[in-house]
Parts: structure tokens; sequence; C-alpha cells
């Protein structure tokens, strides 16, 4: 085994990063559980009839209530050979290719989901890139010249800092910046001349980081790689090929994933969220003093996991907002860097490097004039996302510090020792006062703090109750974040760390290797506490179960739409194959926005579809039953007959409409508004009348209504419809209607379709039996397949090329160094 040894000194920086993720991924690693919270659903019926044991993190809403969901309706898709460029089981049909953060065209997401359930493959992509992320940073940074240690030191830094793991259950955030470092990486090799293909594969990586989820984080990642590509060029003696490389890779991602973009620029073309003026930002925007106690422990304020947390802002964003905790020995060894004169990078790049924190940070808490410009984007850009360049910022300086460190550099050792004790003292004296504050003077901390203990500034726990009443249960979450939390000590123990290595090393009574490894141990530790505590695990089969209401529901014969009335959120009953008029989308199509806010709040995100429950409408979009929680009263009055009472109580709607049915006269309208108007009158029948927005093209009968029609054939992106119409009217499917869909007779001609009642799509007929064929097939996405596909062949052929060229080159060289034949 002597050849181990030398082995693990050689590779030492990666495998402690292999072996931190995988602690951190355990698990999944050793139990096949899962990074997804499946204690949330509890909380909601029909799931919480069957008892609730408390959540563990409600900061993770979205994760089961969305991303979960939409998973496990793309991965069933393809595994059945398709592709879903639509999905039905939203808001009466919702664009999924055009989500801005579905990630349905990333290729390792595809082949996860393509191969294992849902879940698996979300923990699998985990498994992939969250060591990615370390492995890539580790390795850019040793190409830049620092040892083994410090590069591990600042790949761990940005793999477990809280704003990765934070949002790691998310997934995008872990799968885009998986890909920065090296991007970073092939900068370098393109700025010093080592060929176009790098700025290629640049280009390539970039429109990986915009094809793998949430469409705000790749700004922020575009924006540091090309500030740091800019800051490599002008350092370099010829920084015009540089540039001009930086505009190829750029060109080359925006066109390589055009599939991506293009449909979302026509859904946020054609959604609510554009229209919206330009909004004062102050309620995302949390104070700096926040950033700064959270700098030094990230709990300072509370932690979900743990049953307590603060509102930082009055719109009570997520904890993982506003994560800027990379762990305190990190934060101590880039201040150290900052202050140094000498290390591996050059000056003028480790200013580069903090000044990019410092921009971070500023845009975060919305100084001038960074806020006006974030402002003139409206509600779409929440500030605080761009900590992700502060992780990586303070990861890079993290390295440059503990370089100077191990190198015994005087200045360096002195300053962290410093700052350490500083720490330390400081942080001691307000865990002395909070520990005694809440351990012996609890009333006195409740007078005090009575005027603050509101809902306004208290987001966990939730004030169910209010007044004397609540107080026990806000001591009990006070103690278990302050005095039970190791976290909350770490602090002083770490500053303490630092404040002993900096004088043994300069005294030569600790090694460097040695010193490097408690640095790292400390930093692991530190981290991977926060990380592992914050991240619920589940088994698969515990995730959104299946109940017998849910049951019941799914045996009912037909097409049909369920309309969820404080039950069922967001997009929790799409593992079931149940088809929605509500549900959670980033963007939503401004005319199904439309009718969701008829009559009530403009300007709210994510609009309720409950008010359907009183409209003609229902009845139009085929909604037969309504999902009431239990024991709860379903106030109508509409035709709703109750049918089912249990986990779920389940009303049906005796008036609901077919999917397709025929209507034999339009009224006709100037507007969308003037529209929504007719559909919502309480005398408005759908059955025999629809509302469009212009005249049509041929003499309706009123004899049409009625006329017999059948769904044949119904997936996600095809739909065929057969209709015996005994005289010509307007065929009306109760699907949304959305540019890119189109509707072929037997004959192959193309019929047009018309938004029907605002939302719904409408084919004219004339007299006679007709067999229709509906297909989704959005001009934007399949212009930017074929862009993407051609520019991807010219990049494989150049590359072809180029390797052709060089073998060539090899031989002639081989030739000539060869003795000549006797």
């Amino acid at each position: 085994m002597g050849w181990l040894t030398p082995l693990l000194g050689r590779y030492r920086a990666p495998l402690l990063v292999l072996l931190a993720a995988a602690i951190l991924l355990s698990p999944f690693l050793v139990s096949g559980r899962v990074f997804i919270p499946a204690d949330i659903p509890q909380r909601w019926f029909p799931w919480r009839a069957y008892g609730s044991q408390g959540v563990k993190n409600l900061e993770l809403f979205d994760v089961v209530a969305f991303f979960y969901p939409q998973d496990v309706f793309y991965g069933s898709r393809l595994k059945q050979g398709d592709l879903p460029l639509w999905n039905p089981h939203l808001f009466a049909g919702h664009p999924a290719i055009a989500s801005g953060q579905s990630a349905f065209l990333y290729p390792p997401r595809m082949a996860a989901h393509f191969l294992l359930p849902a879940a698996q493959a979300r923990a699998t992509l985990l498994l992939l890139h969250l060591p990615l992320i370390g492995l890539g940073l580790c390795a850019w940074l040793r190409s830049r010249g620092f040892r083994s240690t410090p590069a591990a030191l600042g790949a761990l830094t940005l793999m477990l800092s809280t704003y990765i793991t934070t949002w790691m259950e998310y997934e995008h955030v872990v799968l885009q910046t998986a890909w920065l470092p090296w991007m970073l990486w092939a900068i370098d090799r393109g700025v010093e001349g080592k060929g176009a293909r790098w700025w290629c594969l640049l280009g390539v990586m970039g429109a990986l980081v915009l094809s793998a989820g949430h469409l705000q984080y790749p700004v922020y990642l575009g924006f540091l790689a090309g500030a740091y590509g800019i800051f490599r060029c002008l350092s370099s003696k010829r920084p015009g090929p540089g540039l001009g490389g930086l505009l190829l890779a750029g060109a080359i991602a925006v066109l390589v994933a055009l599939p991506v973009l293009l449909p979302f620029l026509q859904l946020l073309q054609n959604s609510a969220r554009l229209g919206q003026t330009p909004r004062d930002l102050s309620p995302l925007l949390a104070p700096l003093w926040t950033y700064l106690v959270c700098l030094v422990c990230p709990d300072a304020l509370g932690n979900p996991s743990l049953g307590f947390l603060l509102n930082r802002t009055p719109a009570s964003l997520t904890f993982s907002e506003y994560a800027i905790y990379v762990g305190l020995i990190p934060l101590l060894l880039g201040l150290v860097a900052l202050s140094s004169r000498e290390g591996t990078l050059p000056r003028r790049e480790v200013y580069f490097w903090g000044a990019l924190a410092l921009l971070a940070l500023a845009i975060s808490v919305g100084l001038p004039p960074f806020r006006q410009v974030l402002e003139t984007f409206g509600p779409r850009l929440v500030p605080s996302r761009c900590l992700l360049l502060f992780s990586v910022s303070l990861a890079v300086l993290a390295a440059q510090g503990a370089e100077l460190m191990l190198s015994r550099e005087p200045r360096a050792l002195q300053l962290a020792a410093r700052l350490g004790l500083g720490v330390a003292v400081a942080w001691g004296a307000v865990v002395a006062v909070t520990a005694i504050s809440i351990g012996f003077f609890e009333g006195t901390l409740l007078q005090r703090l009575q005027g603050l203990i509101t809902p306004q500034n208290i987001r966990i726990p939730q004030m169910v109750v209010r007044g004397p009443a609540y107080y026990p249960l806000l001591m009990e979450a006070l103690r278990s974040n302050y005095l039970y939390n190791p976290q909350f000590y770490l602090p002083v123990a770490l500053g303490l760390a630092l404040a002993w290595c900096g004088p043994a090393l300069g005294r030569e009574r600790l090694l460097p290797r040695r010193a490097g490894t408690l640095l790292l141990v400390l930093t692991a530790a530190d981290l991977l506490l926060f990380g592992m505590r914050y991240n619920p695990v589940a088994p698969p089969a515990a995730l959104l179960p299946w109940t017998p209401g849910l049951r019941w529901v799914d045996e009912q014969p037909g097409l049909f739409r369920v309309l969820p009335v404080n039950s069922g959120y967001y997009n929790t009953l799409t593992p079931f194959g149940f088809e929605v008029v509500g549900g959670y989308e980033s963007f939503l199509p401004l005319r199904y926005y439309k009718l969701l806010t008829y009559g009530g709040d403009q300007g709210v995100r994510s609009p309720s579809p409950h008010a359907l429950v009183e409209s003609p409408m229902a009845a139009a979009l085929n909604i037969r039953y309504a999902l009431v929680r239990p024991r709860t009263a379903l106030k109508t009055s509409r035709p709703w007959e109750p049918l089912r009472q249990g986990d779920l109580d389940v009303y049906e709607n005796r008036a609901a409409l077919e999917r397709t049915y025929v209507v034999g006269l339009v009224q006709v309208c100037s507007s969308l508004d003037q529209v929504l108007a007719a559909v919502n009158d309480p005398h408005f029948d759908p059955a025999s009348v629809a509302a469009v927005e212009a005249p049509p093209p041929f003499e309706l009968r009123p004899e049409a209504a009625g006329s017999p029609t059948a769904v044949t054939e119904h997936t996600p992106d095809r739909v065929v419809v057969r209709a015996e119409m005994r005289a010509p009217g307007l065929l009306v499917l109760a699907d949304a209607w959305y540019p890119g869909w189109r509707c072929l007779d037997a004959q192959g001609h193309e019929l047009p379709i018309v938004p029907v009642n605002g939302v719904l799509r409408g084919v004219y007929l004339p007299q006679g039996g007709q067999t229709l064929e509906f297909t989704f097939a959005p001009p934007a996405f399949y212009l930017g397949a074929k862009v993407s596909v051609a520019v991807l062949a010219l990049l494989s052929l150049a590359g072809l090329v180029n390797l052709l060229l060089q073998l060539g080159r090899s031989s002639k060289s081989w030739r000539r160094l060869s003795p000549p034949a006797e």
C-alpha cells in the first residue's frame, strides 16, 4: 500500500472536496432518501386529514409544491418518448417550454428524468453537480498557481456556502453554478491565446447555464464571467483578441440556448408581469446590518429548521434569498487577502474580487444607483439573488488568504490572529447577553420585546394565536435557535482557533500542512453543520402519497378539470394526473391572469381560481369537481352539489360542459376586458353562446349548439377532436388559448384558432362531419431549435477540421523526426 500515500498526497484537494460533498449528500448515498420536504404537504388537505407531525423547514415550500410536481410530469412524458412542450395540468394548460425555470432542455436533466423516477433523478443531479462546483473551483485555483490546501479551502467555501446549500433542494442554483469555475478556466485559456476552441467551449457552457433553470441566475453568472473576462483581457498584452473571443462566446451561448430563450421571451411578452409598472423595491430589501451580522453566524436572525426566524423584509421572502454566510474562517481569510500586498493572485485581481463582493452586497441592500436600475425591471428581479456572486468572490479571496497564512507571511498571520480574537471576544459578548436574557430574564425579555412581537417581524413560529398564549411557543423557539444551537457558539471557537493558528505558524510551532488541515476541517464542519440541518430528507414513497379522496377523483370517467378550494395547493395535484384551473407559475399568460383576477386584485402575483366557483366560466372550463377541505361548506349560488366527504369534500358542478362542445351564437366584443365582463355575467350561458373578439367568417346557426363532439386522442401537445356539425357553428375546445397551437382538418388544411370566452380555443366549422387535430408547435421553439442545432453542427465541424489539421501536423513532425529507411 506504499503507492497509496503519494497518491493521496497528490490528489488531496479534490478528495477532500468529494468527501465533503459525500457527507452533505449522505442521506441519498446511504439510505436512498431524497432532498424533498415530504412533511410540508401534511399542512394541506387531503394529507392533513391523516395527521401532521410538524414541518422541519417551511421555507422549502416551493420544492414540494412546484418543482417536484413539475418533474413528475416531465419524467413521465420523457419515459413515453415525448418532450412535453405544453403542460395540461395547470391553468387549463400552460406552455411548459416557456416557463423560464423548467430546465426541460438541460441535457443532464433529460437523461436523469428519462432513466430514473423524479425524486431519485433530482437527487442524482445534485450528486453530479454539487461536487462539480467544488472540483471546478479547486482545479481553476490550482491552474492559477494556488497550492492544494488553499485551493481546497476556496472550493469548500463555495460548494458548502449557505447560498448554495439553502438553494440546494430547489436544484437550479447548484446546476447553474456548477459550470462557473470551468467557465473561468476556459476564459483563462482563451486569454492566454490557447486557441478559439476555448471561447467556443465557454459559449457552450454558457448555453448550459441558460438551459439549466431559473433565468435570473444566468444574468448574474454571465455578468461575473463577462467582468472577469474583460478584466483578464485588459490585463494581458493584447486585449483585442480576448475581447473578441468573449463576444464570440456570448453569441454562441445565446444562439445555442435559443430554444429556451425564445419561448420564454414570447411568454414574457404575453404575460401579466410584463405590463406591470416599475415598483418600489423597498419590500424586497433587507437592511445592511442583517447581512453583516449573518456574515458572522448564519443563525443570528433565526433558522427555519430550528423553529425561529425573523422577517428581514416586509415582503417576507424566504431565508435562502438572504443567505450570505460563507463560513467565518473563509470570511476572515478574505479580509486578510484584501489587506495584504503579496499573494498568488496579482494585487489588482484581489481588488477585482473584493470589488465584486462589495458590488453584490450593494445591489442586495439596494444602494443607489443600483436600486434605480433594478426598479426599471419592475417586479421580476430579486436584488439579493446576486449574493451568489458574493459567495464566489469570497471563495477566491479565502484561497488567497489561506495561501498567505500557510506561506507564513508576517502581516497576514498578525492580521488573522487579530481578526480571529476580535470576533471571538465580540461574539462571546453577544452569546453571553443572549444566553442570560433567554435563560434567566424571560419575563423581562418578553416585556421589552412586546411591541416587536408581531407577524410582520416574526416569520417563524407563525402566530396562529396572539398574546400570552403565543409566548411559550416563542420562548421555546428562541431556546432552540440560540441556547441549544451549536452554530450560535461556533464563531467564538472558530475565532479562537484562527487567533491561535496565526502565532503558532509564525513561531513555527505549527507546520503549514497541519495548519491547512485544521482550517479545512473547521471550515467544512462549520458549513456542513448548517447545510445538513437546513435540508430535510425523505424516502421517495413519502412524497405526496395517494389518499382515498384523490383515488376517488382519479377513478371518475372522462376528461374533466378540478378546482381545488383550500386544498391541493399550488401544483401538488399534478403527480396524480389531475388537470386543474389554478396552480403556480412565475409567468402566467395575460388572458388567463385577467380571468382569475377579474373583479379582484390585479397586482397579485399568484392569483387564486376560487372565484370561478361563482362564475359561468366554471362550466365553460370543463370544471366538474371542486375539492374542498373537510367540513367546509362551498358557499355558492351556482349548481354545485356535494358528492363525497372524507379527506376531501367533493362537490360536482352539474352545469359543467364537456371538454369540447359547439355553440351556434357568438357575442362579438371589442376588447378582452369586455369579453371577461360578458362571461362573468351570472346570466351568461356558455352552452349556447360564446364571447369572441372578432366577427365570425360566416353566418352561424343557433341549431349548431349541442352538436355531438368527442375527444378521440388527448396528450399534452396533441388533441384530436371529432365533431358532427348539425349546422355551421363554433367548436370550443376548453383548453387555454396560446400562440403556437395549430389546428388541421382531415385534409391537412390549417384552420384558424380564435380565442373564445377570453381564454379558450375555438374553431369555426361548416355543417358536416369534421376531424380536427390540435397540435402545439410553437414557432419560437422550433426556430430556436434549428438555430441551436446549426450552431452546434458548425462548432462540431470546426472542431473536427481542427483535429484533423493537428493530426496532419503531428504526422509530418513525426516523419521528419523518424530516421530514413535503409
